[in-house]
Order: structure tokens, then C-alpha cells, then sequence
């Protein structure tokens, strides 16, 4: 064999095994290259002479160089829902976990005003995915409640056309908000549940709540004689308006909220893990670690000004009452939630190591059998 011919075996084969080791390494440090281990601000802007808004920032989960979530101590019970994610996805989380860090009262990192030009800066932030939830303000006349948002720091920024990406440290995002105007609102919840197969340990009933402001303001129960559904008329839109379902059993909850409409999808899961839960009340159903918001003892509801749910046999196929009308909306853009390219598809990514040591295998075998052959023709 000529010595040109031994050189372009040789260069093969290290190109092949360059390959071989590049599949290795994760998807997401192939696809972004690996984060570096530096502080990050994250800047909200929001509309302008609104020194009303108010933001709370949350730390949910550390990421690592190669873009994996290990959720932090107080969002732990997310840590299955943290990976994976697609777009909605990450918005139904953020809807949850905001709603969830206000009821059970976790403690947010910064909390922070706006200023006159509509921003407001929360600097000196280790990498990590963050929470972002806003708090509902009155402004001449009207009501106003950003939606709460996840936010990867840093964040991917898509590359140009002649251009590569990159990760940058120094985020800017416009929330969405929404707006009204009425004194009153109306507030429906709807269960839905994703359990086939598994339809008969699915309870008889469940148990919601409904929240004003975080604290427990009324308490429904959903069976099938009322559709799984219930309407609340006549709330004080002065206040923000969330449910919370209590523990059901091997179910997961993945909350939605569409006009009027609140969605629980109940879907067949194993239970979060609360072997080592933060500390907290151990009266809490939803999770023994985390203080828990019970009702009051009803004085606040016979306040004149706020009148009560009305009765369950309320129909909900009413004429007069929408389905789900849309909600007055200013729509800004959408902050990168919580990565732009982020793989999110449920891929499987473990054989690819091991598929990558065997073909590295095979070829250093055949590349031992051809030495052999070589030394024995020569």
C-alpha cells in the first residue's frame, strides 16, 4: 500500500472518531456550546408612567453547562416538569408555579418597582431559569395583571443569517398583560382528565379552591353531577383571582386560564416527590413541606361589598353567559420562554452515547484487523 493511500486511511479515521466523539457530548452543548459561569441581569419593560407595576423575581431552578434544570428547594416539586418542556408548555408552568408561590407564600429573591420609562432591572443574578410574576394594579381606571413568565439566564439568542448564535447575559423582556375596566368579573373552572387506562382509580370527586389575591376565598367540589365544572359571578376585580386544586392521588395538575375560564388537566402521573419537602406546616395536602392557606373563618366573606358564589345548581349552558369570551389584551412580545431553540420534543438522548462507543469500537477493531493484514502482505 502506497504511503498517499495510508495517509488518507489515517485522515478518515481521525475525522470518523472526531465524529463519533462530538455525538457523544449532550444535544443542547452541541446545539449552544456550554454556559459560562458568570452573573446575569434581567430587565422587564413594561408600559411607560405604570410606577404601579410591581414584579417579583423567583430563582426556580440552577442550570448547568450543558443546559439541564435541577429545580432549586422551594420548586423542587417541579423538578420532572423543568425538562422538555414545549412552548405552552412552559407558559401552563409559569401560570402554576406564579399561582403557587403566592399561595403557599414562597420567598422571592427581589421584588422591584417600575420606573417612569417602564423598566425595571434585576442585576447581580447567578445563571439559572427564573420566575417572573407581576402583581395586578389599578391605572386611571383600568385593571391591569401581567402574565407571569420562565425565563432562562442566560438566554439563547437566535443567529442571524450571517451570523452565529449566541448566549446572552444581559436579558430584556416585554410581558404580556391584560386590561379591563368592569367592577365585576365572572370566573368558571373546568376539570379535564387525561387518564386512559386508568379511569377507574380516578376519584369520585375533587375539591377546588378559589383564591383572592392567594388567600382562600370560596371552596367548590367538582363530580360528575355537575360536570366536573363551576361558575363564580360577581367578583371584585380589584382583586386577582386563581384556583387551586386540593391533592388528588397520583394525579398531576396542569393548570390553564382562557378568558373566564380556569382548566385543570388531572393527568395520570406519579406523585411529586416529598421525601425531603422545605420546611413548612405539615397540614399542607398539596405537600407536607410547604405552609398551607385554609379557608378563613368566614367573616371576610360576609363583607357586603363582595358578594358570594353563586349556588352550585348555577347552569352553565346559560345563553346569557359566554363560553369563553376573550379578554381585553395588549399584546407585546413574547419573551424567550425560557430558551428559543431549546430541544423540547422528547427525544431520547441516552442510547446516542452508547451508540457512539460501539461504532468507535467496531472501527478500532477493523482498524487493528487491516494493521494486521498490512504486516502480514508486507
Amino acid at each position: 500500500m502506497t504511503t498517499a493511500k495510508r495517509f488518507l486511511r489515517r485522515a478518515a479515521a481521525a475525522a470518523v472518531c472526531a465524529v463519533l466523539c462530538v455525538l457523544c457530548l449532550p444535544a443542547s452543548v452541541r446545539a449552544y456550546g456550554p454556559i459560562e459561569d458568570r452573573t446575569c441581569s434581567l430587565t422587564v419593560s413594561h408600559l411607560r408612567d405604570h410606577t404601579e407595576a410591581r414584579f417579583r423575581l423567583y430563582r426556580v431552578a440552577e442550570v448547568s453547562a450543558d443546559v439541564e434544570f435541577t429545580a432549586t428547594r422551594d420548586f423542587r416539586e417541579y423538578q420532572s416538569r423543568l425538562n422538555g418542556q414545549t412552548d405552552s408548555g412552559w407558559r401552563s408552568l409559569a401560570r402554576q408555579m406564579g399561582a403557587d408561590a403566592i399561595y403557599y407564600g414562597t420567598p422571592y429573591l427581589d421584588r422591584r418597582s417600575a420606573g417612569a420609562n417602564g423598566q425595571l432591572t434585576f442585576s447581580g443574578l447567578s445563571t439559572g431559569l427564573y420566575l417572573v410574576v407581576g402583581e395586578r394594579y389599578q391605572h386611571d381606571g383600568a385593571y391591569y395583571e401581567p402574565m407571569p413568565f420562565l425565563i432562562c439566564l442566560p438566554n439563547w439568542e437566535k443567529p442571524y443569517e450571517s451570523g452565529a448564535g449566541r448566549w446572552n447575559y444581559d436579558v430584556t423582556v416585554r410581558p404580556k398583560y391584560s386590561v379591563s375596566e368592569e367592577e365585576t368579573v365572572m370566573r368558571r373552572v373546568l376539570k379535564i382528565w387525561d387518564d386512559r387506562g386508568h379511569t377507574h382509580q380516578r376519584p369520585k370527586e375533587v375539591t377546588v379552591d378559589l383564591l383572592r389575591d392567594g388567600v382562600v376565598w370560596d371552596t367548590v367540589t367538582l363530580t360528575e353531577r355537575n360536570s366536573w365544572r363551576y361558575v363564580w359571578e360577581n367578583l371584585d376585580n380589584r382583586y386577582t383571582w386563581t384556583i387551586r386544586e386540593r391533592a388528588v392521588s397520583g394525579y398531576w395538575p396542569t393548570y390553564g386560564f382562557e378568558g373566564v375560564t380556569f382548566t385543570i388537566l388531572n393527568t395520570y402521573d406519579t406523585p411529586p416527590d416529598t421525601s425531603n419537602p422545605p420546611p413548612g406546616n405539615p397540614e399542607n395536602p398539596r405537600n407536607p413541606g410547604r405552609p398551607y392557606n385554609p379557608p378563613d373563618d368566614g367573616t371576610e366573606l360576609e363583607d357586603p361589598d363582595v358578594p358570594l358564589a353563586p349556588p352550585p345548581d348555577t347552569e352553565l349552558d346559560d345563553p346569557d353567559v359566554p363560553l369563553s369570551p376573550p379578554p381585553e389584551e395588549v399584546e407585546l412580545d413574547d419573551p424567550d420562554i425560557p430558551l428559543e431553540d431549546l430541544p423540547h420534543t422528547g427525544q431520547l438522548w441516552w442510547p446516542v452515547p452508547l451508540l457512539a462507543a460501539g461504532g468507535m469500537f467496531l472501527f478500532l477493531l477493523g482498524w487493528v484487523r487491516n494493521r494486521r493484514e498490512e504486516a502480514d502482505a508486507e
